[in-house]
């Protein structure tokens, strides 16, 4: 008996040690099924992203050739002694390769046909409302910063208001074809006493005189902003 009690116990472990290596194995076998059907699920997603993208090569070649026959429609051929004209060869080559770039879309500025009736004739004139706004406002910043010192203006760069892009089409176009706008007669006078005060602006800060030009510069504002207004009343009224 004493010899066999110690063969149970030894016996025993050893059912302990396999009955713990059994349930890792069970552990293992559950983490490489799990693997597994991971593994099944990318399969799947691959695949279905393959079927996708030959769909897509398949309508772009569609696509390419479509547009190579559109083209070579449009293609005309040599005319003989005959006067027979011979068909161009059709060379079979490869869809072009399509790369898509997305770029930001951006806002494009608004140009409108201005259309003015009289008993006459119908005069059209093209102008880009939205342009001559900001290249004002651009014109008063730069203005400001070179009264804060930030750039150099000369008498001759604060052109005269028949010159800058605003005057010219006043007085090319915009008045003769629009001058019987109330607004537009207002435009007028005001851009000129702008143009007026800049150039006292740009005087007074050369001889030295800051305060006079700041003094000046407070009226550029809301002269500034009754021009945008108009622009804008004008733009309403013609387009």
């Amino acid at each position: 008996m004493k010899q066999l009690v110690p063969d149970i116990q030894r016996t025993a472990e050893l059912v302990q040690e396999i009955s713990a290596a059994s349930n890792e194995q069970n552990i293992g076998a559950e983490q490489i099924n799990k693997a597994i059907s991971q593994l099944d699920q990318v399969i799947q997603q691959n695949a279905a992203a393959a079927e996708e993208m030959a769909s897509t090569s398949e309508e772009l070649t569609s696509q390419a050739d479509k547009l190579q026959s559109a083209i070579s429609f449009f293609k005309t051929g040599h005319t003989g002694s005959s006067g027979s004209v011979r068909k161009p060869e059709t060379k079979h080559t490869p869809p072009p390769r399509i790369v898509f770039e997305r770029k930001p879309l951006a806002k494009p500025a608004r140009s409108i046909q201005l259309t003015h009736h009289n008993e006459h004739s119908v005069v059209k004139v093209s102008f880009d409302f939205s342009n001559a706004r900001s290249k004002h406002l651009a014109w008063k910043s730069r203005l400001r910063d070179f009264l804060d010192g930030k750039e150099s203006l000369t008498e001759s760069q604060a052109v005269s208001h028949k010159d800058c892009d605003l005057g010219k089409w006043l007085y090319s176009k915009g008045i003769s074809s629009f001058g019987h706008l109330p607004e537009m007669v207002k435009l007028e006078k005001i851009h000129e006493e702008l143009h007026s005060i800049v150039k006292d602006i740009v005087r007074l800060k050369h001889s030295g005189n800051v305060s006079g030009a700041e003094e000046q510069f407070a009226h550029i504002g809301p002269m500034s902003q009754e021009i945008i207004s108009l622009l804008t009343a004008i733009e309403k009224k013609v387009a």
